[in-house]
């Protein structure tokens, strides 16, 4: 019976700690996300300056 609570401890404590590992990578993921449109952004708006630039 006491290995069951064990167990069952364990299984509850493993959850958990999972579901917080995925809300971090989750929360790292969307901090990767956001960073990666920035800089693809300003790379976009610098050569659409350059290209403007050039045309004068």
């Amino acid at each position: 019976m006491r290995n069951n609570a064990l167990t069952i401890v364990a299984v509850i404590v493993g959850v958990l700690f999972v579901l917080f590992l995925l809300k971090w990578l989750f929360r790292l993921a969307t901090a990767v996300v956001v960073v990666g449109v920035v800089i693809v952004a300003g790379v976009l708006i610098v050569n659409w300056l350059l290209r403007q630039r050039s045309e004068r």
